[in-house]
């Protein structure tokens, strides 16, 4: 009786619990890509659009909101790339390539700080240049692309893995009404 007990009380309760946790186990990985790809994704954005700004004033629209979008790459990516660091904590490869986009971020910061400075100065010229050194040295797009085709790569991986685990906990609950059969 104990026997049949087990079978048809805690033998499914056992895998429904493993099919639970396979599934929270892969929406957190779904989520933390997700993440990963949206924060690398708002580096970018912040980036081009300070660049943006600062071709804008380079163009004499140059109030205090242009002014302030141009500086908010120095503002806000270095706390965005903590974010992505501590995300990736666990993946020295990404640790690698977010270390090679920090290097290339900080590259092209420095060049719209001193295009910004040159155009304080009246140095019309040296400012476009400088906004022009950013992209021609400091490519960021193969990068940005890198990280997430990573990330992605991962999350298949992953999702696979839970895949096929869910399928052999579908098999073991699908062997339980024939035990409870034979019990019975």
């Amino acid at each position: 009786l104990l026997l049949a007990m087990v079978v048809i009380v805690a033998l499914p309760y056992l895998a429904t619990r493993a099919m639970a946790d396979e599934t929270q186990q892969a929406n957190g990985w779904l989520n933390r890509s997700s993440e990963i790809k949206a924060l690398v994704y708002h580096v970018a954005y912040v980036m081009r659009d300070s660049e943006a700004a600062s071709y804008q004033a380079l163009a004499g629209d140059g109030d205090a909101s242009i002014l302030q979008r141009a500086e908010g790459a120095r503002q806000q990516v270095p706390g965005l790339l903590a974010q992505l660091r501590e995300l990736t904590h666990d993946n020295a490869d990404q640790q690698a390539r977010i270390g090679a986009l920090q290097s290339v971020v900080t590259g092209r910061i420095t060049l719209v700080e001193q295009a910004l400075t040159r155009l304080h100065r009246g140095d019309v010229a040296g400012a476009r240049q400088s906004l022009r050194d950013t992209s021609e040295l400091f490519h960021m797009h193969e990068l940005v692309g890198g990280i997430v085709r990573v990330e992605d790569g991962l999350l298949t991986r992953h999702t696979n893995d839970v895949t096929g685990r869910v399928a052999r906990s579908q098999f073991g609950l699908a062997r339980n009404p024939l035990a409870q059969l034979v019990l019975l």
